[in-house]
């Protein structure tokens, strides 16, 4: 079909359910783990946090790339390569024979 990866991201995603509201917890690189909800209204979403006893005037809201933006000053939509553990480097890759090129 001709399709071509544009990027590489690794997450890790715990999902939950409360409700009708879906409570994730996030984990990506170089990020704290937070806790994301979505419900059908603000509505739910207010009450669900109220619940757990969170104040969503602490609440950041947008895309993870905005969080990667505002927390660490990176733009993750033009790195190819998101994730854990970084590539290595060409130059400390094994030939084969034990030795670095």
């Amino acid at each position: 079909m001709g399709f071509q990866a544009l990027r590489y991201q690794e997450n890790y995603r715990e999902e939950w359910k409360l409700g009708d509201v879906t409570l994730d917890l996030d984990s990506w690189p170089d990020l704290a783990t937070y806790l994301e909800i979505e419900g059908p209204s603000e509505d739910a979403v207010r009450t669900t946090a109220d619940a757990l006893g969170l104040d969503l005037d602490h609440a950041t809201y947008g895309s993870v790339d905005e969080v990667y933006l505002a927390v660490l000053g990176r733009d993750i939509l033009v790195e190819e390569n998101l994730s854990y553990q970084p590539p290595t480097p060409a130059s400390t890759r094994s030939t084969g024979t034990g030795l670095p090129r």
